[in-house]
């Protein structure tokens, strides 16, 4: 019951974070009226969501894959799920601290100003960070199969 209250209020802080985003017209970010910070800071909101969204499907695909695959008999207990709610929250932090590191690059090395190197940087660090939760039901997978077919 706690865990479904903590996974609707991350759903709830994640639509909040979203909306935030609209507060700034999307044509002014577009011609360029905000500051680099400003632009980085309104896309952590979609970079957030992205990232809880991608964690939440890991995390499902991940009891998937174990409950067919690895071990049929484990027992997934209220204590594993949240270690595991609380591992992806530490992960999401971190991805948050690397979040940051884009405005930094965008500083250093676009003298430009470039709007289009702007979104180039945060696609690939949007999309980099979102296939990364997925790797663990990915190497779960292999790891079953590697061993099956030894």
């Amino acid at each position: 019951m706690i865990i479904l209250i903590g996974i609707g209020l991350l759903i709830l802080l994640g639509f909040i974070l979203t909306l935030k985003s609209f507060i700034i017209d999307d044509d002014s970010v577009k011609q360029g009226f905000v500051s680099k910070k400003q632009w980085w800071e309104i896309k952590r909101s979609k970079y957030n969501l992205g990232l809880f969204l991608s964690s939440v499907l890991a995390f499902v695909l991940y009891l998937i894959v174990n409950e067919i695959f690895v071990c049929p008999d484990y027992e997934f207990t209220i204590l594993s799920i949240i270690i595991s709610v609380i591992f992806y929250l530490l992960m999401m932090l971190v991805a948050n601290v690397f979040y940051g590191l884009g405005f930094q690059v965008d500083k250093i090395f676009n003298k430009r100003d470039s709007q289009s190197y702007r979104e180039k940087l945060f696609n690939l660090g949007f999309w980099v960070s979102l296939s990364l939760p997925l790797l663990i039901p990915v190497l779960s997978l292999v790891r079953y199969f590697s061993n099956c077919y030894q």
